[in-house]
Order: structure tokens, then sequence, then C-alpha cells
């Protein structure tokens, strides 16, 4: 996993995604046109696990199933199956998840991208 760096920005453009088993809204290039196909990318480290967004917050939400977690010392990964997606999650070493368990997976439209194909 890379570092990340913090650069401000203003979401030009959000609108409705539809994903095998999810809807949600993400941060599109201005000139996406309705129908076209994007790949929703989404870092690790921005997915929230069993915390629920507010209503008036825009995002993606996701219901997986634990698969793996490995304890990194000042983290957790986590392996999630989200249909027939795997979804890796980095977390806070506080919030601990059992394999097996059946979590809710949110992040906000502003932490989303979608890149054309």
């Amino acid at each position: 996993m890379g570092h990340g760096t913090d650069l401000r920005f203003q979401v030009q453009n959000l609108t409705r995604v539809e994903g095998e088993g999810w809807t949600g809204w993400c941060a599109v290039p201005d000139d996406l046109q309705p129908g076209e196909m994007v790949t929703v990318i989404v870092r690790p480290e921005a997915i929230q696990l069993g915390r629920a967004m507010a209503t008036s917050t825009p995002g993606i939400a996701w219901t997986g199933l634990v698969r793996q977690r490995f304890f990194r010392g000042t983290r957790n990964l986590y392996t999630l199956q989200v249909g027939t997606r795997t979804v890796s999650v980095d977390a806070p070493p506080d919030q601990t998840v059992a394999p097996g368990a059946t979590v809710t997976l949110t992040v906000e439209a502003v932490h989303t991208w979608a890149v054309r194909g």
C-alpha cells in the first residue's frame, strides 16, 4: 500500500452509480455521460467498517462478510467478500471485527473517484 498525499480539492460533479448489488454516489468527471461505464476507485483507508453515514452525506454503502483480519501494529487490514468482489479495508487498531462477521462498509463520495472503463 502506498502513502497518500493530502490535496485539497472541490468535487465538481457527483453522480449516482450502480454496481453489482449496490448503488451510491461518486465523484465523476464533468463530461461523463449517463449510462457510460466507469470503474469506482476507493482507497482501503477511506472505507469505514460498521459506521452508518449521515443521511445527508452522499456516498456508497455495502454489506460484506469479513474473510480475514491481519493486525499490522498501528492498523488492522481486513479482507471482505462483497458480492462477488473482494474488498480490502485498512482500519484503526481499536476497530476489531472477527472473521465471519457481516458488516456494513461505507465511504463518503468525496473519497471516491470514477474513471472511464
